[in-house]
Protein backbone atom coordinates (compact mmCIF):
# COMPACT_ATOMS: atom_id res chain seq x y z
CA UNK A 1 0.00 0.00 0.00
CA UNK A 2 1.18 3.47 -0.85
CA UNK A 3 1.36 6.10 1.88
CA UNK A 4 0.97 9.43 0.15
CA UNK A 5 1.55 13.04 0.90
CA UNK A 6 -0.21 15.36 -1.52
CA UNK A 7 1.07 18.89 -2.10
CA UNK A 8 -1.57 21.31 -3.42
CA UNK A 9 -1.85 25.08 -3.76
CA UNK A 10 -5.42 25.58 -4.91
CA UNK A 11 -8.78 23.92 -5.38
CA UNK A 12 -7.60 20.36 -4.87
CA UNK A 13 -9.47 18.72 -7.74
CA UNK A 14 -6.63 16.25 -8.29
CA UNK A 15 -6.55 15.56 -4.54
CA UNK A 16 -10.28 14.84 -4.67
CA UNK A 17 -9.77 12.45 -7.59
CA UNK A 18 -7.16 10.57 -5.55
CA UNK A 19 -9.48 10.47 -2.51
CA UNK A 20 -12.32 9.17 -4.69
CA UNK A 21 -10.06 6.50 -6.21
CA UNK A 22 -9.03 5.33 -2.76
CA UNK A 23 -12.62 5.30 -1.47
CA UNK A 24 -13.81 3.30 -4.49
CA UNK A 25 -10.93 0.80 -4.01
CA UNK A 26 -9.43 1.61 -7.40
CA UNK A 27 -6.23 2.74 -5.69
CA UNK A 28 -4.66 0.90 -2.79
CA UNK A 29 -3.26 3.86 -0.90
CA UNK A 30 -3.71 6.11 2.09
CA UNK A 31 -3.20 9.86 2.07
CA UNK A 32 -1.38 10.59 5.31
CA UNK A 33 -0.89 14.31 4.81
CA UNK A 34 -1.84 17.23 2.57
CA UNK A 35 0.59 20.14 2.42
CA UNK A 36 -0.17 23.55 0.98
CA UNK A 37 1.65 26.84 0.68
CA UNK A 38 -1.72 28.61 0.51
CA UNK A 39 -3.66 28.75 3.80
CA UNK A 40 -6.85 29.48 1.80
CA UNK A 41 -6.51 26.51 -0.55
CA UNK A 42 -9.72 24.53 -0.84
CA UNK A 43 -7.52 21.43 -0.97
CA UNK A 44 -7.06 21.84 2.79
CA UNK A 45 -10.83 21.77 3.30
CA UNK A 46 -11.08 18.65 1.14
CA UNK A 47 -8.41 17.00 3.29
CA UNK A 48 -10.06 18.01 6.56
CA UNK A 49 -13.43 16.71 5.27
CA UNK A 50 -11.74 13.34 4.78
CA UNK A 51 -9.89 13.26 8.11
CA UNK A 52 -6.49 13.76 6.48
CA UNK A 53 -3.78 15.66 8.34
CA UNK A 54 -2.88 19.04 6.87
CA UNK A 55 0.15 21.28 7.06
CA UNK A 56 0.61 24.83 5.79
CA UNK A 57 4.13 25.68 4.72
CA UNK A 58 4.74 29.39 4.91
CA UNK A 59 8.51 29.56 4.53
CA UNK A 60 9.28 31.74 1.53
CA UNK A 61 13.01 31.00 1.23
CA UNK A 62 13.82 27.96 -0.89
CA UNK A 63 16.42 26.35 1.40
CA UNK A 64 14.41 26.97 4.58
CA UNK A 65 11.24 25.61 2.94
CA UNK A 66 13.12 22.50 1.80
CA UNK A 67 14.39 21.87 5.33
CA UNK A 68 10.99 22.49 6.92
CA UNK A 69 9.26 20.12 4.51
CA UNK A 70 11.90 17.48 5.11
CA UNK A 71 11.36 17.75 8.87
CA UNK A 72 7.57 17.51 8.52
CA UNK A 73 7.72 14.49 6.23
CA UNK A 74 10.15 12.67 8.51
CA UNK A 75 7.27 12.25 10.99
CA UNK A 76 5.34 10.12 8.50
CA UNK A 77 6.10 6.87 6.69
CA UNK A 78 5.62 8.35 3.24
CA UNK A 79 6.61 6.37 0.18
CA UNK A 80 5.18 8.67 -2.50
CA UNK A 81 4.76 12.43 -2.87
CA UNK A 82 2.13 13.66 -5.32
CA UNK A 83 2.50 17.25 -6.49
CA UNK A 84 -1.10 18.05 -7.38
CA UNK A 85 -1.02 21.64 -8.50
CA UNK A 86 1.66 22.65 -6.01
CA UNK A 87 3.34 25.70 -7.49
CA UNK A 88 6.61 25.92 -5.56
CA UNK A 89 9.91 24.34 -6.51
CA UNK A 90 10.91 21.19 -4.64
CA UNK A 91 14.38 21.12 -3.11
CA UNK A 92 17.08 18.47 -2.92
CA UNK A 93 16.11 17.14 0.53
CA UNK A 94 12.83 15.92 -0.93
CA UNK A 95 14.11 15.07 -4.41
CA UNK A 96 16.88 12.90 -2.99
CA UNK A 97 14.74 11.04 -0.46
CA UNK A 98 11.29 10.48 -1.96
CA UNK A 99 9.61 9.25 -5.09
CA UNK A 100 7.67 12.20 -6.53
CA UNK A 101 4.92 12.42 -9.14
CA UNK A 102 4.12 15.86 -10.54
CA UNK A 103 0.63 16.21 -12.03
CA UNK A 104 1.09 19.89 -12.90
CA UNK A 105 4.41 20.34 -14.69
CA UNK A 106 5.65 23.72 -15.75
CA UNK A 107 8.48 24.93 -17.91
CA UNK A 108 11.33 25.86 -15.58
CA UNK A 109 12.86 28.29 -15.03
CA UNK A 110 10.40 30.49 -16.94
CA UNK A 111 7.34 29.72 -14.78
CA UNK A 112 8.85 28.96 -11.40
CA UNK A 113 7.83 30.60 -8.15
Amino acid sequence: MYHLVVFASGNGSTLQAIIDSINSHQLEAKIDLVISDNPNAYALTRAENNNIDTYIIQNKKFEARDLELSNVLSKYEINLIVLAGYLKMIGPKLLDNYTIINTHPSLLPKFRR
